[in-house]
């Protein structure tokens, strides 16, 4: 064999151990970001319900909670905002399933 070929050879052999190593490290890194699609798919449901939440708090900070106001104390208004957020939520998710379909 020349010098030539066993350049060639060991390019080759050099090559496929270069490819090994690099699947072997893909796999790696696929099992270690496997949980980034789990969470993205959790996100992207309770997107809307983490919305409706954020707007709810924000408006309860606005109009504050304590003090007592005309229609109940803190709690009765929290309550009532819940149901309202309730029936947000129900028309949403009921709009929601009729886009899907």
């Amino acid at each position: 064999m020349t010098d030539l070929q066993l350049r060639k050879q060991a390019l080759l052999i050099e090559s496929e151990l270069h490819r090994a190593t690099l699947q072997l490290e893909l796999a790696r890194l696929e099992a270690s970001v496997a949980w980034i699609d789990h969470a993205l798919n959790f996100a992207r449901q309770a997107r809307p319900l983490l919305l409706t939440v954020g707007v709810g708090a924000g408006l309860l900070l606005a109009r504050g909670l304590t003090g007592a106001r005309p229609g109940g104390g803190s709690f009765a208004r929290l309550l009532r905002w819940g149901q309202s957020a309730y029936v947000l939520w129900k028309s949403y998710s009921a709009w929601r399933n009729r886009r899907v379909e």
